[in-house]
């Protein structure tokens, strides 16, 4: 339904209008990851839950919902400032009401998460992608634009939080009491703080490229972000929203955990390496006829996130282990970790330049800040062809990249303009696991 509803609004709509609503991503996701604040995975770790717990988590979203509403709400005039795009004022308010109406249904939806409730929550999204799809492509097609995709997400979430409610029989009372949160703060604490890096982590070349370049660039890079997630989130929530529960249900039978855990991760490969690898092959082909030419743009950013998206879901799947031990401290210095190597790496004098210049946007300089890593790691990992120096020729065209060559003879062998994006990722992740 994603891919479907996908397709006939970019054929409908351009990279300009899905950049404007793209720049006001990371507020809203970092809204709502305030108003959830990690109770969904902290009380799906509870082992005797009561009503308390539920209301008490209820009220608490609820509450700073509305207060981010109402932050955003008044910072919308920085954030068009900030971007020089005044037509984000009206925009960035209707987009920000994703957030109260998200707290409404975060207890509803951590019951159905606690209690596997995994055929609700399909039919749930199914309801909603159909509904907010169809909604879309009406006011697209009759010229609201970037109005039209707004308004698509805040049905999409109205839809799901009203069958939340439907599916799960726990109701709020008015007996606000907000003690049963401080034994789950403790743990839902780090998880607020991981989210909102992770968010940080995950929307930061949005916020770059809105802010350098124009609603255009910020537009192809959600597309190719899109289409990259649409294929590992197929993988990522078909497992996440079991493995969790499933994991902290048998934490305290070690073995047990780790024989299931491998299972899990034996099939979650088996999946996403040759579904996202195959993704990445066909990019080009598949864009132009989905999609059309005023996309292409999209495609060298979309094959590079289609590599590192065959890595999510296992990611994902290590996350859930983590958190279901209750070592949420681990996972919040990983994701902060993350955070602070892609500033690094997005740290580049070209940004006021021109956009072709601008390493994350190229697929040449992506790999920019990973070639000059390899260039460091000088041994070779054990049983890798590119101990192989002719293989290694292949992965640093650069005199200084292989110390396996005679300088000599560097005026006899060729120099490559570009290096190989598959070959690079494929070293380093070798690397990585070695």
């Amino acid at each position: 339904l994603v891919l479907v509803f996908g397709i006939i609004l970019g054929r409908m709509l351009g990279p300009a209008e899905y950049g404007m609503v793209g720049m006001l991503t990371v507020f809203t996701l970092i809204g709502n990851s305030l108003q959830e604040s990690g109770f969904r995975a902290a009380l799906a770790n509870v082992k005797h839950i009561r009503h308390e717990d539920y209301n008490a988590v209820f009220w608490c979203s609820l509450g700073i919902g509305v207060c981010a509403y109402l932050v955003l709400f008044f910072c919308a005039p920085l954030i068009a400032r900030f971007y020089h795009e005044p037509a984000l004022i009206p925009l960035a308010r209707y987009c920000f009401l994703a957030i109260p109406i998200a707290s409404l249904g975060t207890a509803q939806g951590a019951y159905l998460f606690r209690n596997l409730k995994v055929r609700q929550q399909a039919l749930s999204g199914i309801i909603a992608h159909i509904l907010s799809g169809c909604l879309g492509i009406t006011l697209a097609y009759h010229g609201f634009s970037y109005w039209g995709i707004a308004t698509q997400s805040l049905t999409y979430l109205i839809v799901v939080t009203v069958c939340s409610w439907y599916f799960s029989p726990w109701r709020p009372t008015f007996q606000i009491d907000f003690r049963p949160l401080k034994p789950l703060f403790a743990f839902s604490s780090k998880l607020l703080i991981t989210n909102i890096a992770n968010q940080l982590n995950n929307n930061l070349l949005s916020v770059i490229l809105g802010k350098y370049f124009n609603p255009q660039a910020v537009g192809n890079y959600n597309q190719a972000n899109k289409w990259n997630a649409t294929g590992h989130q197929f993988i990522t929530g078909m497992m996440g929203s079991v493995a969790q529960p499933v994991l902290a249900s048998i934490s305290d039978d070690r073995e047990r955990s780790l024989r299931v855990f491998r299972k899990i991760l034996r099939f979650c490969a088996f999946l996403a390496f040759p579904a996202m690898f195959g993704l990445s092959i066909v990019t080009h082909e598949l864009i132009l006829l989905t999609v059309g030419e005023k996309w292409t743009g999209s495609i060298p950013l979309m094959q590079l996130l289609c590599v590192g998206g065959a890595f999510v879901p296992l990611n994902t799947l290590f996350s859930s282990l983590i958190i279901s031990q209750g070592k949420s401290d681990i996972y919040m210095g990983n994701i902060i970790a993350q955070v602070v190597l892609q500033l690094l790496t997005t740290k580049s004098k070209s940004l006021t330049t021109r956009p072709a210049s601008f390493p994350p946007y190229r697929s040449r300089g992506m790999c920019r800040g990973l070639e000059r890593i390899a260039r460091h790691r000088r041994p070779a990992p054990r049983h890798f062809p590119h101990e192989n120096p002719h293989s290694r020729r292949m992965l640093f065209p650069r005199h200084e990249a292989c110390p396996c060559r005679n300088p000599a003879r560097m005026h006899r062998l060729p120099v490559k303009k570009e290096i190989d994006v598959k070959r690079l990722f494929i070293a380093s992740q070798a690397e990585y696991l070695s």
